[in-house]
C-alpha cells in the first residue's frame, strides 16, 4: 500500500496542470505515493500533458463530471494510499517537500502544513496555520486543501457533498474535526503553492459561499448553533468582515469613554462652580 495518494483534478487548464505534474514527478525524491488524475473532458491540451506522464500514473480518466467535488470523489474511490493529498491543476508542491513531510512517521487523522498563496511571481504570501485548531479558526478559515494530508479511511463513510459548489472541503473538516473529534498534527512549514485564481478565491463567489455555509449549518447542527451562525452571518453581511465589526464596536466603545470623560469633567467643573458660588454667598452674609 502506498503511503500517499495525490489526487489532481483538472478541466481545460493545460498550463496549470503541467506545472502541477512537474512539481510532483520532476522535483520530488520521495516516491512512495501513487498519483490519480481526474480530468473533466478537457478540450485544450490537457490530455496531451496527461499522456506525457501516463506511465507514472496509477489511474487517470477524462470524462464529463458534475463539478469539482464529484471529480474529487472519483479520485477518492480509486485511491489506495494511507493518506490523501488533493493537489489540483495550477497548484504545485515545494521542491522535494514530500521527503520532509514523511521523514518522521505520524498517525494522526489529519496532518496539515502551511501554505503559500500565489497571485504572481511578485506576490507570494505564506498562510501559516496554528498548532492547535480552534472552533473560530476552523469556522472562519478551515485548512488549505493542497497542504493537508487526510487519512483515506475518513472517507469510507463520508465523501465530499456534491450538492455544494465551493464549501464541501470546509464542511468536511468542520464535521471531522469538530463533530467526530479527529486527531490533527501541524507541520510548521509550507508544503505547496495555492494559485488563487480558483472559484473559491473569486470575490464574486462570496454570496454563494455564505449561502452554502448557511445551508450546511441548518442541515447538520442543532438549532442554537445554526441560529448563532445565522446571526454571525447577518453581521458579516452588514459590515463585510469580522474585523470591521470589531473595529466599529471598539471605536464605539472608545467614543463612549471619551463622552464619559467629557461628562465627568463637565460635572466636576459644575460642582466646583457651585462650591465657589456657595462660598461667595457666605462671605456676603
Amino acid at each position: 500500500m502506498p503511503q500517499l495518494t495525490i489526487i489532481t483534478i483538472n478541466r481545460n487548464d493545460a498550463q496549470g496542470l503541467e506545472k502541477t505534474l512537474e512539481s510532483i514527478w520532476e522535483k520530488q525524491s520521495f516516491k512512495n505515493f501513487e498519483h490519480i488524475i481526474i480530468d473533466g473532458a478537457s478540450t485544450d491540451n490537457s490530455i496531451n500533458i496527461i499522456k506525457k506522464y501516463a506511465s507514472h500514473l496509477s489511474y487517470w480518466v477524462s470524462e464529463p463530471d458534475k463539478g469539482i467535488y464529484n471529480a474529487m470523489n472519483k479520485g477518492i474511490i480509486k485511491a489506495k494510499g494511507n493518506y490523501l493529498l488533493f493537489l489540483n491543476s495550477g497548484d504545485w508542491l515545494e521542491n522535494d517537500i514530500l521527503t520532509r513531510v514523511f521523514k518522521e512517521s505520524f498517525t494522526e487523522d489529519i496532518v496539515y502544513a502551511d501554505l503559500y498563496l500565489y497571485r504572481n511571481a511578485d506576490d507570494i504570501q505564506i498562510s501559516p496555520y496554528p498548532d492547535k485548531l480552534t472552533l473560530p479558526f476552523i469556522y472562519k478559515y478551515s485548512l488549505g486543501h493542497p497542504s493537508t494530508f487526510i487519512k483515506r479511511e475518513l472517507f469510507k463513510d463520508m465523501l465530499y457533498e456534491e450538492k455544494y459548489q465551493i464549501i464541501s472541503d470546509w464542511a468536511f473538516f468542520i464535521k471531522q474535526i469538530l463533530l467526530f473529534n479527529r486527531t490533527t498534527k501541524h507541520l510548521n512549514f509550507a508544503v505547496s503553492y495555492f494559485n488563487v485564481y480558483g472559484i473559491s478565491s473569486d470575490p464574486k463567489s462570496g454570496n454563494l459561499i455564505m449561502q452554502e455555509r448557511s445551508d450546511f449549518f441548518k442541515n447538520n447542527f442543532p438549532y442554537l448553533i445554526s441560529e448563532f451562525y445565522q446571526n454571525h452571518t447577518t453581521l458579516q453581511e452588514k459590515v463585510r468582515t469580522q474585523e470591521q465589526a470589531l473595529d466599529i464596536l471598539s471605536k464605539h466603545r472608545v467614543q463612549q469613554l471619551i463622552d464619559n470623560v467629557w461628562i465627568q469633567r463637565k460635572a466636576r467643573q459644575y460642582i466646583k462652580f457651585l462650591f465657589l458660588v456657595r462660598r461667595f454667598l457666605r462671605r456676603r452674609r
